[in-house]
This record gives C-alpha cells, sequence and structure tokens, in this order.
C-alpha cells in the first residue's frame, strides 16, 4: 500500500517525507504532490494509494472540498485521508470525518506523533483491506460454486442460449428408453430442454446421476472422440436438444466463451466420476475445442502426460507435469517459440496421453503466464488478419 503526502511548500513537503520514511513508510510506497489538483490526479493513476497525507489549507482547494473530491471519483471511496489541521479549521475538519474514512491531527504536534499517527492508520488500513479482501475472496467463492450448481444451459447468456438451441434438433424419448449405449460414439452435444435423464456408469452399475432440465450429456465422448463410457437411459418422459459436432464447432467460433463452459463442464465431470471414470487417453480437433481450453483442462486436472498436434503436415507436441508446461517442439523449433506457434492453430487433430513427463524441461515460465503471452499474440494475429494494414 502507498502512502501520498499532499503538500505546496517544498521545505515541509521534505521534512513530513523524512519522518514517513523514518515511520516504516518505504521509500517505493511514498509518493508526494504538490497540489490537491496533482493528488487527485496521481490517485486517479496509481491505485495503489491508500492513504493521503495532507494539509488542510491547500492551493485552490481546502480540505472539505478536497474530501469530497476524493469521495465523489469513482473508484476512490476506499482512500483514507488523514489532515494536518490548525485549531481554527478543527470545526471543518469534523465535517470531514463525517464523510468517512477521514482522520485530523491537530497542531502542534511532534514529528514522533505524526510518525505515530501515521503507522498506526496504515496498520489499520492493512488489517482492514485484509479483512474486506477474505470477504470478497469468500464471496466469488460462493458465487462461483453457486454458478456450478447451476445447470448447463444455465450458465450460458440468454442470447448464446437462444441462438444455440435455435440451431438444434429435437427429439423426445419416453422413459426408460435407451437414448445413449455405452460404447458407441456420440456425435452431437445433448441438451435436456425438458424432462430427466439417468447416466450409468457400466464398469461401475451402483453408480449413476439423474440429471434434468437445461443439463447436457455426451459431452466427454463427442469432444475427446471416444466412444461413450456410460450408458444414458430417459428417467422421465424427456426432451432432448441435439447440436451437431460440426455446427457445434461453428458455434464455439462464433462464441469463443462457449468452449469455455465446455472445458469447465468437462473438468468438473472428470472431478465426479474420479480417477477411474475417464480412459488415461483422449484425442479431438480444435475447431471443437480451442488450443487454449485443452490446455486450461490439463492444468486445472493437473494432467501428467503429452500432447501430440497434426496440423496438414506439421507434427508437434505440448509435454505437462502435474498441470505445468515443461516442454514444446515444433519441426526443429523448441520451448516458447514452438508453444506460441502452436497456439495459433484453429484446425489441427489432438491426442493427449497419460504418462510419466520424459524430455528435457524447455519452458521454465509460469504457465499461467505463457497461455495468457500466446492468447495476446493470438489475439493481435486475429485482430490483423480481420484489419489488414493499409498498402
Amino acid at each position: 500500500m502507498k502512502v501520498l503526502l499532499v503538500e505546496e511548500s517544498v521545505a515541509r513537503r521534505k521534512i513530513l517525507s523524512q519522518v514517513l520514511l523514518a515511520s516504516g513508510v518505504g521509500p517505493a510506497d511514498l509518493v508526494e504532490a504538490a497540489d490537491p489538483a496533482g493528488a487527485l490526479l496521481l490517485l486517479q493513476t496509481d491505485r495503489r494509494v491508500g492513504l493521503v497525507v495532507a494539509d488542510w489549507v491547500q492551493k485552490g482547494m481546502d480540505g472539505l472540498g478536497f474530501m469530497k473530491a476524493i469521495r465523489t471519483s469513482p473508484g476512490l471511496k476506499g482512500v483514507h485521508v488523514l489532515f494536518c489541521v490548525n485549531k481554527t479549521h478543527r470545526a471543518f475538519a469534523e465535517e470531514a470525518v463525517v464523510l468517512g474514512r477521514a482522520d485530523y491531527l491537530l497542531r502542534p504536534f511532534t514529528n514522533g506523533e505524526f510518525g505515530g499517527r501515521v503507522q498506526r492508520l496504515v496498520e489499520e488500513i492493512q488489517s482492514s483491506r485484509h479483512k474486506d479482501t477474505t470477504r470478497l475472496l469468500r464471496s466469488i467463492r460462493t458465487t462461483a460454486e453457486q454458478s456450478l450448481a447451476l445447470p448447463f444451459m444455465m450458465r450460458l447468456p440468454s442470447d448464446v442460449m437462444q441462438e444455440f438451441l435455435q440451431g438444434c434438433s429435437t427429439s423426445i424419448h419416453e422413459a426408460g428408453q435407451l437414448i445413449v449405449k455405452a460404447g458407441t460414439l456420440v456425435e452431437s452435444l445433448h441438451v435436456i430442454t425438458l424432462g430427466a435423464v439417468e447416466v450409468v456408469d457400466e464398469s461401475a452399475p451402483d453408480r449413476h446421476e439423474v440429471r434434468g432440465d437445461g443439463d447436457c450429456f455426451g459431452e466427454v465422448s463427442l469432444m475427446w472422440g471416444e466412444p461413450s463410457a456410460v450408458t444414458i437411459r430417459a428417467k422421465t418422459r424427456v426432451q432432448v436438444s441435439s447440436l451437431p459436432a460440426g455446427s457445434l464447432a461453428d458455434f464455439v467460433r462464433r462464441h469463443p466463451a462457449m468452449s469455455q463452459h465446455l472445458s469447465g463442464l468437462m473438468n468438473r465431470r472428470e472431478q465426479a466420476q474420479g480417477p477411474s471414470g475417464k480412459p488415461a487417453e483422449f484425442s479431438g480437433n480444435l475447431e471443437v475445442m480451442p488450443l487454449p481450453e485443452v490446455l486450461q483442462f490439463l492444468v486445472s486436472a493437473r494432467k501428467t502426460g503429452s500432447l501430440d498436434l497434426v496440423h496438414g503436415g506439421q507434427q508437434g507436441g505440448i509435454v505437462v507435469s502435474a498441470g505445468r508446461v515443461i516442454h514444446a517442439a515444433l519441426g526443429r523449433m523448441v520451448g516458447e517459440a514452438a508453444f506460441m506457434a502452436m497456439m495459433q492453430w484453429n484446425e489441427a487433430g489432438f491426442t493427449f496421453n497419460s504418462g510419466e513427463a520424459s524430455g528435457p524441461e524447455t519452458i521454465t515460465k509460469p504457465t499461467i503466464a505463457l497461455l495468457m503471452d500466446a492468447m495476446q499474440v493470438r489475439d493481435e494475429s486475429q485482430r490483423r488478419a480481420v484489419d489488414p494494414p493499409a498498402a
């Protein structure tokens, strides 16, 4: 957290800054401004400032006006202000305190009193921010858990959901009717629009799951291009909307966020099924599931193994260890260069083979940073393709 010192006098600003440094404020955490206008500009550009120390009487604006400007500026409501006040301005300073997150120090005061007050305020603000952060993270986690508990279709924006359903064919299945038999390949994404189905794992018949309105089935077989490991039967009379793989690929291209929903869904399916619920190997095509989403799935599931890709006449590979990308190779290229090149592919077949990671470690950058860099390059390439430079 940074402390902003606002003081018109260069000499007084130098003295007060030395006191602040002596009280424990780090040199990199102390910033200065000569007037309220400069302070407001700095607050807007550096959101790490948590405490402002200012004289009540300033050039062009008094303390109350400065306080009101802070409170009405977007994103600055959490900034605390400590005013240095003469006795004649005490009543006005009390008005500023009423606005919230403000305090004042009455003159005359010693350097020790000034430094001690700032130190206590910094500790209080940091403690309060820690508590606020904890509450925020708990709120995010609760919201995320509630979102994950929603059926698949309910997590999509309404316009995306409507477009998806318009492209589907509809079928009706009576209670007890077989919809998908284990060992067969699923070639469409099926969404339940009315009723319920029962999902039975043939390798563990006592393990079954009921899915209802808005949920989907067949996505694991469809995405990995493998025969279904489960049998699906209608538990009640059920209406199902189905989108073929080719149409799904076109839909994902129009709505890239759809692939994130699908990869998140598959990750949750795997966690729910346990280690025996999914084959060690899977394959598919980047047209249906883009490479960033495949890698995000491998990272979040902390997979170890090799991801082999075939793009036209090119063959490449990416090695992950406990969810971390450690090696990439494409022809003579290795490391980050090979990884970045493959991340630009929109069409390629892929196969993931689980197993102990072997070979050199040519990538040391954290995987999240690596993915973010690759996505930035990918976005820039797509923008250039849409808006080519003028001749």
